[in-house]
């Protein structure tokens, strides 16, 4: 991978909408997807934390947003 606009060490993130489309990515640029807990409270609102320190880090987060919205609001958050 051309190292070019790297500023810091990558951060792969991969939401619930398509994990084998960041594991896919993951494998093409040599880094795995880090981990993150993501879940649906009982009224239906969505958590999401980032396990591993982002600070300093160049961060993509692979997430389509195709229907259902959640997946929009999960990017979002």
């Amino acid at each position: 991978m051309d190292d070019t606009f790297r500023r810091g060490p990558l951060l792969l993130l991969a939401g619930r909408a398509n994990r084998p489309l960041a594991a896919e990515i993951g494998q093409i640029l040599g880094e795995d997807p880090d981990a993150s807990s993501i879940w649906n409270f009982a009224d239906g609102e969505i958590f999401v934390r980032i396990d591993n320190n982002a600070r300093g880090r160049d961060v993509f987060i692979v997430q389509p947003t195709v229907t259902p919205a959640d997946s929009i609001l999960e990017l979002l958050l």
